[in-house]
């Protein structure tokens, strides 16, 4: 009787396939905020290399693990990424990990400055919103419902941008982000 979309990418997707009602609603993933909180968060100070993670328990190209490799080239960062990276994918610098257990993952976004998330069509990533949970503002390939879930408010979108006009960006908006985290 009624149909709950867990974004508005998801509801737009199902009308371009002939869903016509009006009884709906959209209703974002939920995060434990027992795990996923702002305790212990210890932000970027804007001189160290920026920390940069990733996670993803799918190997599927559209996770975006070649861009993710290609971030970890640049002298002015450090990228992190939990889960499955796939075989033929070049890790350049990326520091990989295992995927984890969310007590252990929880435990694992404090550590980092922002959230690298350039999946495509993604409807409601719950990564996108762990991170944000615990702080992290988020950098996204427009794509699926994670630039409505984030927006400038908490991050910013990545197409076609190279990365060294990302860091300035980041440079000058992660204040301003992570003030947006902590007040929401």
């Amino acid at each position: 009787d009624h149909t709950i979309f867990q974004s508005r990418f998801c509801l737009e997707n199902f009308k371009a396939y002939g869903y016509s009602s009006e009884k709906h609603s959209v209703i974002y993933n939920g995060v434990n905020q027992k795990l996923f909180n702002l305790n212990g968060k210890v932000y970027w100070d804007g001189k160290s290399k920026l920390k940069v993670f990733s996670s993803s328990w799918s190997k599927n190209p559209i996770k975006g693990h070649e861009m993710i490799a290609r971030v970890s080239e640049f002298d002015f960062v450090e990228t992190y990424f939990v889960g499955n990276w796939p075989e033929g994918v070049d890790m350049k610098r990326v520091r990989v990990f295992k995927s984890m257990y969310q007590e252990e993952l929880a435990h694992e976004y404090k550590k980092y400055d922002v959230f690298l998330h350039p999946s495509e069509n993604d409807a409601c990533p719950n990564s996108v919103i762990e991170a944000l949970s615990s702080g992290l503002p988020v950098l996204y390939a427009n794509s699926g419902g994670t630039p409505e879930i984030v927006g400038e408010k908490y991050g910013a979108s990545i197409d076609d941008k190279d990365f060294k006009s990302v860091f300035d960006l980041v440079t000058k908006k992660y204040n301003y982000w992570v003030d947006n985290i902590n007040k929401d």
